[in-house]
């Protein structure tokens, strides 16, 4: 069913006539009904003069004049809708024309008919049959022309009422067109009452002129002039039909046809009703197209700003605003940060005129007061308007740009007559820079948005470099296990760890902490790592090592900023670890022979505090223990002893030297989960506010 339908539809569309097509068939059968009607009714008129015997139906000039007045219809409305985007002002243009052509056109003819031969062949009966029928057609002819405007126009805003009460008007005046062939109008009862019916209809339609209101002040003067000139010709054609019924012998008459008469009616009330409204609106155009001009131009502002710079922003404020509200100028003061002088932007105006209007003519404390009217706590109403006495400019209205309680921008209008900003001005202003603001604000938080996304992306690869300088590798396998982990309280962060082989039997270790955390601490760790790479192959010993690392890190450290560290020397063939500590936390060592575990707490101060190389080592120390099978060493920061949970209270040295005695005889990766799970546990399941690092040694 569904798939027929659309063969039909499209076979119609198909088949259809265009309306180029229309508008040309109906302009040449309307010609030839026009031809017919005259024809005939000169024939039926006038037979005996023309020896025509053959008798002819009296009806005949009627049915033809239906033809011509229904294919004239069809030319005009297809002509009109043919472009459904023609102006009110095309529309009203046209019907004008048609009146004026018409009118030029009976003119000549009432002229030729006062000339000498005009006077001769106008008593032809014939001749003068014709005329009238000329007449009758240009007559009709424009009354069409006008109809069809006018629908246009009644149709401007279409409902379903109206376009109901239309198409019934259309309608009852095609029936009444064929009624009145076989029935001509002698004011019987029937036909009374079909006029009214008629002329209430047309009433009813002749009230709706919503067109009006969408035209500006020119064209609103246009349209009078166009309305007047089209009543003018109106008049002219129902003037001299009125006399061609009076004094005309013809068998065809238009005050016959009710629905013709109707037509006038209509045309001639709803071209009085459009003459009257669109004078009532004057006053009130300029009201209603400043009110569009500013509706636009917020839409504009709206539209242009999105995705604009501040820069942009503000131009494009300036140049609203004082457009909007017809300033003769206008600037806009932009404050920048650590710059006393605000950057200007001006419309219409100079700098040298800025400067003299500020010096000499604007009260300073009014502007102040107005530009900080948002902190002021005065309960008098502070006006945006100041008087001036400047011989260009009498009015100045000042509004401030404000952003989180902060006046980023200041914008100046001015005008040349006393009191030039009004209420409404002033809101629309205040409307603009609203809109402006928010596209500020957006404008920094996209900002914003984009240098955290550009910070994190940064961090990111902090991090990932900052992993890459953590040892990735395994050594010493036969001699110890090792297992190392090391978590950063921030993205990266300042702790360190790294070992290395030194030669055959002898292993290095090292655990540091940058003071602080952060990117500045990862920053200083990669030092760190930097050093401890250059100097471990040398072979020195561990306070040679703090040593010569003290020195380095005294050139390039902040002043404020310290490492501390741990480091290890392990010789597998002596069984022995000589080791060092710079200020950092005592390694926890467990004997398995005594099961005793103690800290190695020997002096030390941290890299960077004492900067003075030969006062640097009298603080520092060498110490050496020797190691059995199954010893552990276990280094970390204090990250873990300084840790704190809820109550406030901290990890501290007992507890962890607990863990680790309590599983010692576990293997390293189970010493240090069993750690950092009790840490986690006694933090309440929430990560230290500080980085930590764990690094267990067991010995074989």
């Amino acid at each position: 069913m569904v798939s027929s339908l659309h063969v039909i539809f499209r076979a119609y569309s198909i088949f259809m006539p265009s309306d180029k097509y229309i508008v040309r068939f109906s302009f040449f059968v309307a010609t030839l009904a026009w031809l017919a009607m005259s024809v005939s009714d000169v024939l039926i008129g006038h037979g005996n003069e023309l020896q025509y015997s053959r008798g002819l139906d009296h009806q005949l000039p009627e049915v033809f004049f239906v033809l011509f007045c229904f294919f004239s219809y069809v030319f005009f409305r297809y002509q009109t809708s043919s472009r459904e985007r023609i102006q009110i002002q095309e529309l009203l243009w046209r019907m004008f024309v048609t009146g004026l052509a018409a009118t030029i056109i009976a003119l000549v003819l009432f002229f030729f008919l006062e000339t000498e031969l005009g006077l001769k062949l106008n008593g032809n009966a014939i001749f003068k049959t014709f005329i009238n029928h000329v007449m009758i057609g240009l007559s009709v002819l424009f009354l069409i022309s006008a109809f069809s405007v006018s629908k246009r126009l009644v149709l401007y805003q279409k409902s379903r009422t109206l376009l109901f009460i239309w198409r019934l008007f259309e309608y009852s005046l095609f029936v009444g067109m064929i009624i009145s062939i076989f029935s001509p109008f002698r004011m019987s009862g029937f036909q009374l009452i079909f006029a009214a019916y008629l002329m209430v209809l047309a009433i009813l339609l002749s009230v709706n002129m919503k067109w009006v209101a969408y035209l500006d002040s020119g064209q609103k003067w246009k349209s009078i002039l166009l309305i007047l000139l089209t009543l003018a010709y109106l008049f002219y054609f129902i003037r001299a039909n009125y006399f061609n019924h009076v004094s005309s012998t013809l068998s065809l008459d238009l005050a016959e046809f009710p629905p013709v008469l109707a037509a006038a009616f209509f045309v001639s009330l709803y071209l009085v009703f459009s003459l009257l409204v669109t004078l009532f609106n004057l006053p009130t155009s300029s009201v209603f197209e400043q009110k569009l001009k500013e509706a636009i131009n917020f839409s504009r502002l709206a539209e242009r700003i999105s995705g604009s710079t501040p820069e942009q922003v503000y131009e494009i404020l300036l140049e609203s605003s004082a457009s909007t509200v017809a300033a003769n100028a206008a600037w806009l003061e932009i404050k920048i940060e650590d710059d006393p002088e605000p950057y200007l932007l001006k419309h219409g105006i100079s700098e040298e005129e800025i400067e003299e209007l500020k010096n000499n003519f604007i009260d300073g404390q009014k502007v102040e007061l107005i530009l900080n009217r948002h902190v002021s706590k005065s309960l008098i109403p502070i006006k945006n308007t100041i008087k001036l006495n400047h011989y260009d400019y009498r009015s100045l209205m000042v509004c401030p740009i404000i952003i989180k309680d902060r006046v980023v921008a200041s914008l100046f209008l001015l005008k040349d007559v006393t009191d030039g900003f009004n209420k409404e001005m002033e809101d629309i202003v205040v409307t603009f820079i609203n809109q402006a603001t928010v596209s500020l604000e957006n404008f920094r938080l996209m900002s914003d948005a984009l240098d955290n996304e550009r910070y994190r992306e940064e961090i990111k690869i902090a991090r990932r470099v900052q992993r890459s300088l953590l040892p990735q590798y395994e050594l010493g396998k036969e001699y110890f296990d090792l297992a190392s982990f090391s978590k950063a309280a921030d993205q990266v962060g300042g702790d360190y760890y790294d070992f290395h082989q030194v030669d055959e039997h002898r292993f290095a270790l090292i655990v540091a902490d940058v003071s602080g955390k952060g990117t500045s601490a990862a920053f200083y760790m990669a030092q760190m790592k930097g050093i401890f790479h250059s100097l471990v192959n040398i072979g020195v010993t561990p306070v040679d090592f703090f040593d010569l690392a003290n020195d380095a890190l005294s050139r390039c450290l902040d002043k404020s900023t310290f490492i501390t560290a741990s480091y290890f020397l392990i010789d597998t063939k002596r069984r022995k670890v000589e080791y060092s500590r710079a200020g950092h936390c005592p390694t926890l060592l467990y004997q398995t022979k005594d099961k005793k575990i103690e800290f190695l707490e020997d002096q030390g101060i941290g890299l960077g505090i004492i900067r003075d190389k030969n006062l640097f080592k009298n603080y520092i120390s060498n110490s050496t223990f020797s190691y059995e099978e199954g010893d552990v060493m276990f280094l970390y920061t204090d990250g873990i002893v300084e840790a704190h949970n809820m109550a406030k209270q901290e990890f501290g040295y007992d507890r962890l030297k607990m863990l680790v005695q309590s599983y010692a005889q576990f293997d390293v990766m189970k010493i240090q989960e069993v750690v950092i799970e009790g840490l986690y546990a006694f933090c309440d399941d929430h990560p230290p506010n500080d980085d930590f690092t764990t690094m267990v040694v067991k010995f074989k």
